[in-house]
């Protein structure tokens, strides 16, 4: 790559009469008729933007401080260090030329470069849209409430010397709101594959979280109802929680979010969800308009038992269920 920094354009007269006759037409433009200027020194130097040393262009041009640069190959990586060098000198005034024949292969190429430039800073745009932006959040943790604690051992009830109550949580759940706030509320939140239950709250205590739009479907396919038979085949208390969401608040309408959601199959889901409270009348239904709400009640429901058993949790095993056909006909 050569280019031709100089420190005044007054060079060009000898430059342009050193040219072939068809050359000569690219410097008919006004700009280079400077005959009067004085010749100055012409400072040739080669090299690119290429190559191991990606700043070669820019030392040379800190170094011979032109006013005038003209490229003699239209290279868009030498173009992008020339505009960093007038950058870093704005108080410099530059002139820059290109030599480039019109309609010619060498534009051609620079009009190619130019497209795929412009085409990768608007993926890379699009990328920085879609990133996952680094927030600040409030890691301040609350103290679980509890009711039995003997205070008159070892002088009194300390914070830092009772362990937190602990939560069991499927590794799936993880993808919701309800395990961070139950972590700031004071609870541990074990993550296990659980193939039982979405929250284990103590041995005898499990809990399946379903959204408005996964009941729906869980309904449809019968998927609830063998879930709901393998909780209460191995826990004394089985909890099914009806959680809405922001997402659902359009959808709220005289009966509020959760006759919004499922009044789009009316009929069908409430018979369903009647068929599955009185095929299981020791299930439990939880219903919650939001996950901190949720949390409230798992507060309640976990105050004052026990932790539970993490290996036993994941050692229990469901049979499996067919997410494309229901187990139970209507």
């Amino acid at each position: 790559m050569a280019e031709i920094l100089m420190d005044t354009a007054g060079i060009l007269k000898e430059s342009v009469l050193s040219c072939p006759d068809q050359q000569q037409q690219r410097f008919r433009n006004p700009i280079f008729r400077i005959e009067t200027l004085d010749l100055v020194p012409i400072h040739i130097v080669s090299c690119s933007a290429y190559g191991g040393d990606r700043y070669n262009v820019l030392r040379a041009l800190e170094k011979i401080k032109p006013v005038v640069v003209i490229m003699y190959h239209s290279d868009l990586a030498t173009f992008r260090q020339v505009e960093l060098f007038h950058a870093t000198n704005s108080n410099f005034h530059l002139h820059f030329y290109f030599l480039q024949y019109s309609d010619s292969t060498e534009e051609e190429r620079y009009l190619s470069r130019l497209s795929k430039e412009n085409e990768a800073f608007s993926h890379l745009k699009n990328e920085v849209d879609n990133l996952l932006i680094a927030r600040e959040f409030d890691a301040g943790r609350e103290e679980a409430p509890r009711l039995a604690v003997n205070t008159l051992e070892a002088g009194g009830f300390q914070e830092d010397t009772v362990a937190r109550p602990k939560i069991i949580v499927d590794m799936r759940e993880f993808n919701s709101e309800l395990p961070t706030i139950l972590y700031k509320k004071g609870y541990d939140a074990i993550a296990a594959t659980l193939e039982v239950g979405d929250y284990v709250l103590s041995p005898g205590i499990t809990i399946e979280r379903k959204a408005l739009d996964d009941l729906t479907q869980s309904l449809q396919s019968g998927r609830v109802f063998k879930q709901t038979e393998q909780m209460l085949a191995n826990y004394a208390a089985a909890y099914l929680l009806i959680e809405s969401n922001t997402k659902f608040e359009l959808k709220i309408v005289n009966g509020g979010p959760f006759q919004g959601e499922l009044s789009r199959h009316c009929r069908e889901i409430r018979q369903q969800l009647c068929t599955l409270i009185r095929l299981f009348p020791k299930l439990k239904l939880i219903w919650s308009l939001s996950p901190a709400n949720s949390a409230d009640y798992f507060a309640d429901l976990k105050l004052n038992t026990a932790d539970p058993d993490v290996d036993r949790a994941v050692a229990i095993r469901g049979d499996e269920v067919n997410d494309e056909g229901a187990f139970f006909e209507f």
